[in-house]
């Protein structure tokens, strides 16, 4: 009677995800950021954990808690990928199953983001095909089921099947990395940003008397340097919008619904005010706080254009990746 074949190794199921991973990320490349369903999944992750999770997560890996997150997401893939995997010549395929199902999900989650369409499914679809089809070759018994053969110069199946099976792998993980880069290299702004320099403001902010820098006492800036100044990012993948692309929508409790283009922003008085800014999880005495001299327009000069209702209450806005927050139309009056 022939010998059962024998279970795969848990190295198979993770070369399968991985090249799914692979896949998916470098096929997204000319779909745009809309079509990263890896970061789709890990935002998902982030809308759905209760907010006491989310703080502790804050507490612990305070500004790396995205790299954490992302390297629990991968790290939880690659463990079912070598659970199922190993038992993917039983009578259920369970490794396909699972590689399948993580499609699903990659394309639940890449549909959830704003300003998706069923087109950005098309490379996790891709990447599912391509990882179930490793996972099939790779436990077909090609590189191992064949008469032993004794002879000193025979190739050892098993060693053969193990390299194969390294090499797809880092191929999956090296084609990742490489559509990550591409994908932020094609997105990015960096250079429209660079370009761009502040207008004139018509209103300066007063001058920061000299009593708040006291004599004889060490002491950061007052006003904090723009390379300084803290930055944290609530999105995964941070949004790149140039200003061609940029904007901005008033509607809802308004007279008319007007639509400025950042050019069109010229015909307002550009102001100049020294605002301090810090985040909502700045403890006492934390880092995540500073000062700085900000150039903008006012927003009751952009309110004005729309005519707000008198029962209105508050100003939503939303940023193009879905993040809100509110203002109370009573802060937009003279108080700038």
């Amino acid at each position: 009677m022939p010998e059962p074949a024998a279970r795969p190794s848990a190295l198979v199921g993770v070369a399968a995800a991985a090249v799914a991973l692979g896949v998916t990320q470098l096929a997204a490349v000319p779909f745009g950021p809309g079509a990263d369903s890896l970061t789709a999944v890990g935002s998902t992750v982030i809308d759905l954990t209760p907010g006491p999770v989310k703080e502790a997560a804050i507490q612990l890996f305070g500004t790396a808690d995205k790299l954490a997150l992302k390297i629990i997401v991968l790290g939880v893939i690659a463990v079912i990928a070598a659970l199922t995997g190993q038992r993917e010549r039983g009578r259920i395929p369970l490794g396909s199953i699972a590689i399948g199902l993580a499609g699903v999900a990659g394309c639940a989650a890449v549909l959830t983001r704003v300003g998706s369409s069923w087109v950005d499914v098309v490379p996790t679809l891709l990447g599912t095909v391509c990882g179930i089809a490793v996972l099939r070759l790779l436990v077909s018994g090609r590189f191992t089921d064949a008469a032993p053969d004794t002879s000193e110069d025979a190739p050892d199946r098993g060693r053969r099947l193990s390299l194969i099976t390294f090499g797809l792998l880092t191929a999956g993980v090296v084609t990742g990395v490489a559509g990550t880069v591409l994908n932020r290299l094609r997105s990015s702004v960096a250079g429209d940003r660079n370009a761009f320099t502040l207008p004139a403001a018509a209103t300066a902010a007063p001058p920061v008397p000299a009593a708040v820098q006291p004599n004889g006492v060490t002491l950061p800036p007052f006003i904090t340097p723009n390379d300084d100044f803290y930055r944290i990012d609530t999105a995964l993948s941070v949004p790149q919008v140039s200003r061609d692309d940029w904007r901005l929508r008033i509607h809802g409790m308004v007279d008319h619904e007007v639509e400025f283009g950042f050019a069109e922003l010229d015909r307002f008085e550009v102001i100049e005010k020294v605002v301090t800014l810090t985040c909502v999880s700045n403890p006492v005495g934390g880092e995540l706080i500073s000062n700085a001299k900000w150039t903008g327009y006012r927003v009751r000069d952009l309110l004005a254009k729309a005519g707000v209702h008198p029962d209105a209450d508050m100003v939503l806005s939303t940023s193009i990746d879905g993040f809100t927050a509110g203002t109370p139309v009573a802060l937009t009056d003279d108080r700038e």
